[in-house]
């Protein structure tokens, strides 16, 4: 897990998060799936090995696919899976390039509108009249249409919508 890295009270914090609303078996099972080829991917250069490696990881879980959720080997299996993954990360990972951490981030910023125009910024001028992400994809309602805050995490090189 993440916060194995956290101090002793926002464990404790995060810990009691986690127990107030467990996750789901499935999704944990997806999620260990996904991230486990994307820390092979970081790993392994060659798309066509990549996709070997791939297929080998897909047939480890599709054997396990039939096991009840709650049983007891599920659970020992899935544990054991997040502990190799966290054995496995890679130090310096994979990003795409236009994302935090991407050799493309911000490597050629705007400058601030003041500054290219100084008697006011005229109106037809706007660069972005629709709201766009941060990989300059637009903005959809459902991610981001209540308004929130969009989290960067660039250690980990993450979006939070």
């Amino acid at each position: 897990m993440a916060f194995r890295y956290y101090n002793k009270t926002l464990k404790r914090v995060v810990e009691s998060a986690i127990a107030q609303n467990p996750v789901p078996h499935r999704q944990r099972v997806m999620r260990l799936y996904r991230q486990s080829l994307k820390c092979l991917f970081s790993w392994v250069i060659d798309r066509e090995i990549w996709c070997d490696m791939a297929s080998d990881l897909r047939k480890k879980f599709d054997k396990n696919k039939g096991l009840e959720p709650t049983s007891r080997k599920a659970q020992k299996l899935l544990e054991a899976g997040e502990e190799e993954l966290f054995q496995y990360e890679h130090p310096d990972r994979y990003v795409p390039a236009y994302m935090p951490g991407g050799t493309l981030f911000m490597r050629n910023p705007t400058p601030p509108k003041e500054l290219v125009y100084p008697n006011g910024v005229p109106a037809e001028d706007e660069p972005f009249p629709d709201p766009v992400n941060i990989d300059m994809t637009p903005l959809s309602e459902e991610k981001n249409g209540t308004g929130k805050l969009i989290l960067v995490d660039n250690y980990r090189r993450k979006i939070w919508y």
